[in-house]
């Protein structure tokens, strides 16, 4: 079952995947932020998520060249 184009990305169950909702086994390689449950839904996702994803990656990347801890 294919989610509704207007749910992706709302909250959902953190170990299920974001297009498809089943058991997820990877996440977005470059921001952590998103579970899939394989590389077609990834592949599915890849345009909506692209633009938030490389916010992310680029925040994440400043706060490694600053040396910022997130977490214990």
């Amino acid at each position: 079952k294919i989610v509704a184009p207007e749910d992706i990305h709302k909250p959902h169950d953190s170990k299920t995947c974001v297009i498809c909702q089943k058991p997820s086994t990877s996440k977005c390689s470059a921001c952590k932020g998103v579970n899939y449950c394989g590389p077609q839904c990834q592949r599915l996702d890849w345009p909506s998520h692209k633009p938030e994803c490389l916010k992310i990656k680029q925040t994440l990347d400043l706060m490694k060249v600053n040396n910022v801890v997130i977490g214990p």
